[in-house]
């Protein structure tokens, strides 16, 4: 296994490190690579995919936006301090 900063240094042309990292988090590497502490392994085989769909969550603005839903749905949270009956 491999940190990300040492995959990206035997790829053809090594890329900025945000971008790899960003890679990792929307699922773009395959096999996908594992979190672990502070961060990212790959195998070493792993490879970028060409047309991989960065992972989003379908409440995003530009799903929205294409899907006619006008608001964000919000679950009701509880209060965070609980009231105190005198």
């Amino acid at each position: 296994m491999l940190t990300l900063e040492q995959w990206n240094k035997t790829l053809p042309k090594p890329k900025n490190m945000e971008t790899i990292r960003r890679w990792a988090r929307n699922g773009q590497i395959w096999p996908p690579p594992i979190f672990d502490g502070h961060q990212y392994f790959v195998r070493e085989d792993a490879e970028k995919r060409v047309n991989a769909q960065p992972t989003k969550s379908p409440g995003t603005l530009l799903m929205r936006i294409k899907n006619g839903t006008e608001q964000k749905s919000h679950s009701p949270r509880s209060a965070s301090k609980s009231v105190r009956q005198k």
